[in-house]
């Protein structure tokens, strides 16, 4: 599975909004894909490779992505297949000083029905 370009541009935004490019500090964000608003299912190799894709675009800025939500600590939640078309975070948040936002991306409407049609 590829990303295409759209859907990495509204993580990007996402991810921005959600923890700030300026931040240096840790941060690690659960990659969520329990909702249910989206049709286009991931399979786990779908879910990895995004996970993958996240780890190698936002190294710099200190992320740490995981697939399974942490016991303890703060941490921010990007739900995928959730809400309408496109991404929606809960705040921006410039600088991070809120380690658990929030955001969602749902890639349907934007001309994506498969996980065949989503490609670089």
């Amino acid at each position: 599975m590829k990303c295409s370009l759209t859907q990495l541009s509204v993580v990007a935004f996402l991810l921005v909004a959600l923890v700030g490019a300026q931040s240096r500090a840790q941060q690690t964000v659960f990659l969520d894909f329990s909702g249910t608003d989206g049709s286009i299912p991931y399979t786990m190799s779908d879910m990895t490779t995004i996970m993958g894709l996240m780890d190698g675009h936002y190294s710099a800025f200190n992320f740490t992505f995981t697939l399974t939500a942490p016991g303890a600590g703060p941490f921010s939640t990007i739900t995928f297949n959730a809400g309408g078309p496109g991404g929606l975070a809960e705040q921006i948040d410039f600088g991070n000083t809120d380690k658990s936002d929030t955001a969602v991306v749902n890639i349907d409407g934007l001309g994506f029905t498969t996980m065949a049609d989503i490609k670089d």
